[in-house]
């Protein structure tokens, strides 16, 4: 998606400077308007691919996070049952917590 993107970038900025190079020709011609016209189209395509890949990248962060917060708050609250049961310490819960959290950024 990114390279998408990054084609589309190159693609609208490859127009401006052809434009103002030939500036004479196309004046010449009466074909600014279509200039302009392929300026438009190609950067209303930049823009929708940048939009696509900011709502991916959104959502893939959103659920990262979402994903170790509920981890966290799961490992918080059955410790807390566990330890109110007697069955496990409280240094217990942290331990496991410590580890999940070192555990997730390795892996991620």
């Amino acid at each position: 998606m990114s390279k998408k993107s990054g084609d589309a970038q190159n693609q609208c900025s490859q127009i401006a400077p052809e434009a103002m190079a030939n500036h004479r020709t196309i004046t010449a011609f009466c074909s600014n308007e279509r200039v302009l016209f392929l300026f438009r189209e190609t950067e209303i395509h930049t823009r929708k691919e940048g939009i696509k890949q900011s709502w991916l990248a959104g959502i893939g962060i959103g659920s990262a996070q979402s994903l170790t917060f509920l981890t966290w708050g799961l490992d918080y609250w059955y410790g807390g049952r566990l330890v109110g049961e007697g069955l496990i310490s409280r240094g217990d819960v942290f331990k496991t917590f410590f580890i999940l959290v070192s555990t997730g950024r390795v892996i991620a």
